[in-house]
C-alpha cells in the first residue's frame, strides 16, 4: 500500500466528488412529487368551485351538484389523468358515455396550481381548457 502524499491527494478529489453526489440526491429525494403535494383543498380562481384532492387517489368538486365518483392518477410528475364516472340516472335516449377522462398537465408553485386539462369524450373535439386554483388554508 502505497501512504505517499501525492497517492492521498489523487484521492481527495474523487472522495469529495463523491461525497457531493450523494448529498445531491439525497436532498433530491426529499422534494416532494405533485402527486402529494395537490392533497388538499383548492379554490378555482374567478369561481366559489372548491377542488380537493384526496390521498387515495379521489377528488371532489364542491360546485358539482351531486357527488361523482372521481379518480385521479399520475403517470409521472406533471401528467395526471382524471377518470368521471357519470351518473346512472339519465335520460332515456341521452347519448353519454359511462364515463369521461380528462388529461391534465399539472404545476405546482407554493399555493397555486396550474392545470392545463384535455377532454376525451368520444365523438367530440378535445378542448384544452386552463384552470387556476389557490391552496385554501
Amino acid at each position: 500500500m502505497n501512504n505517499s502524499p501525492n497517492h492521498r491527494l489523487t484521492f481527495a478529489p474523487l472522495i469529495l466528488a463523491s461525497l457531493c453526489c450523494c448529498a445531491a440526491m439525497m436532498f433530491s429525494s426529499c422534494s416532494k412529487k405533485t402527486s402529494s403535494l395537490i392533497v388538499g383543498k383548492w379554490q378555482v380562481q374567478g369561481e366559489k368551485a372548491i377542488i380537493e384532492f384526496k390521498s387515495d387517489g379521489t377528488m371532489i368538486n364542491s360546485a358539482e351538484g351531486h357527488a361523482p365518483t372521481v379518480k385521479y392518477t399520475f403517470s409521472d410528475d406533471t401528467h395526471m389523468k382524471i377518470e368521471m364516472a357519470m351518473q346512472k340516472a339519465l335520460p332515456p335516449g341521452a347519448n353519454v358515455p359511462a364515463s369521461i377522462t380528462v388529461d391534465c398537465v399539472v404545476k405546482i408553485n407554493g399555493d397555486d396550481l396550474d392545470m392545463d386539462a384535455t377532454m376525451n369524450i368520444p365523438g367530440e373535439t378535445h378542448n384544452k381548457e386552463t384552470t387556476h386554483m389557490k391552496r385554501i388554508k
